[in-house]
């Protein structure tokens, strides 16, 4: 049996990150052997139980330098909130000009500061321990898979001293706006990590086609010899079925709604791009144009989860917006098929593991008119997808609300009609995936 080393900085451990954890259990599936060195947080140690058919380092950061972060990051959020912000809009208040900007180019340059420091903090200590083990190591692997960002950048290093075959493997990217404002030296400038990571030479590289247009990148930025594969995630309707056929239509009240109330859902982690800001502003420009009885529930967690707190308490929602955490997959499908609408309004792309299940379960969506998702077109019914644009976003929203709202809020919502032949399930991902794995390593 081959073995697989993967090194990830993408939570998985925890629910949430579907791509990653279907890879997992699909790699399993087919009885690779699974070594994962995760970059981590100290409470993770509870999950590794999850996987117990694979074996699970953690590197974590000790202690005391996590205090020490904690210190700095204050430090910045107070010059940040009380000195810079002076000469900065509020962005708690509802305007045109943040929630139609695009926050990646509001945040530039970060990695130089937040990112190199982490990546060489765990660079070292992973280093050390493949000193320690480094025969066992060397007998033992077969290929080395980097799973995102540092991931990629530590493999890449780790698999040229273990002179093993490479994979690298990407859940979309950010550079293809940065590529073509900036170029090559200004994405580069801006965002460093990404730029070393995707330009980096593989045997493999795995791009999930989210709609970031990551094959595209990758060739803009030099490589063009490393075989990609450009695949989406993956649809589990059995799984879909399974943990939604008992949810009625008395859903609502079970979280204490009413019938006539609106249940709008977002179930992303809570990054900077995946805009869930933007979706907080959308319902509170829907509760002063009058739909005073539209709820939302956010499903995920993340380092944005404070910031959109304070903007929910400053805009004074908290009796409209409710966070539910990270909850796992199946309760995650049955907010979404209780909803009346799905909301996503990320910055990069749309064509989420969300998107997906919610068209699968017929709901309604609302979301950037971005063309992330119109390859969708191929094998679902898009109809019930209502596209907004961002000029002008939040009045044309609600025009778009009240049009549905009118002529179609309180039908039934059945399953899409879905063309089964052309779907990507998640086992054909995983098929799929595997049979490049074999060439990768008939051809090293």
């Amino acid at each position: 049996m081959k073995k697989i080393l993967i090194i990830t900085n993408a939570p998985f451990l925890k629910a949430g990150n579907q791509s990653l954890r279907r890879t997992i259990e699909g790699l399993v599936s087919k009885n690779y052997h699974l070594e994962i060195w995760s970059i981590a947080n100290i409470d993770d140690n509870i999950y590794i139980s999850d996987f117990s058919n694979v074996k699970i380092n953690l590197f974590l950061f000790p202690r005391f330098i996590k205090k020490i972060i904690e210190i700095i990051k204050k430090y910045f959020k107070f010059i940040r909130n009380n000195i810079l912000s002076i000469f900065k809009r509020d962005k708690h208040i509802i305007n045109s000009f943040y929630v139609e900007d695009i926050v990646e180019f509001r945040n530039d340059h970060h990695q130089w500061i937040k990112g190199f420091p982490y990546l060489i903090f765990f660079g070292i200590l992973i280093f050390i321990y493949v000193l320690k083990r480094y025969k066992n190591l060397k007998k033992e692997i077969d290929i080395i898979w980097g799973y995102e960002r540092f991931g990629v950048i530590i493999g890449y290093i780790l698999s040229k001293i273990l002179r093993k075959p490479f994979i690298a493997s990407f859940q979309g990217t950010v550079l293809y706006p940065y590529v073509n404002k900036y170029g090559r030296l200004g994405t580069f400038i801006k965002l460093p990590i990404d730029y070393v990571a995707l330009r980096l030479k593989a045997d493999l590289k795995i791009m999930t086609n989210d709609g970031t247009k990551g094959d595209k990148v990758i060739r803009l930025l030099g490589d063009i010899k490393s075989p990609i594969l450009h695949i989406p995630n993956g649809v589990d309707y059995y799984e879909i079925e399974r943990c939604t056929r008992h949810v009625h239509k008395n859903f609502k009240r079970i979280l204490n709604l009413k019938d006539t109330d609106i249940l709008t859902v977002t179930a992303y982690r809570l990054d900077k791009w995946k805009r869930i800001d933007r979706v907080i502003f959308f319902i509170s420009y829907l509760i002063k144009n009058g739909y005073k009885n539209v709820y939302l529930y956010i499903i995920g967690d993340g380092p944005e989860r404070i910031f959109l707190e304070n903007i929910v308490l400053k805009e004074s929602l908290t009796e409209n917006i409710k966070f539910l955490g990270a909850i796992n997959y199946c309760e995650t499908l049955k907010y979404i098929k209780g909803a009346d609408l799905i909301l996503s309004f990320c910055d990069y792309s749309n064509l989420t593991n969300t998107v997906q299940d919610a068209i699968c379960l017929g709901k309604w969506i609302f979301t950037i008119d971005d063309g992330s998702i119109d390859e969708l077109f191929n094998y679902f019914d898009l109809t019930k997808v209502i596209k907004i644009p961002l000029n002008n976003f939040l009045d044309n929203g609600v025009d778009k609300f009240i049009y549905w709202y009118k002529n179609y809020y309180r039908r039934d919502n059945n399953y899409n009609d879905v063309n089964s032949s052309k779907i990507w399930t998640w086992n054909k991902r995983i098929d799929t995936i595997c049979n490049y794995i074999e060439k990768t390593l008939i051809n090293n």
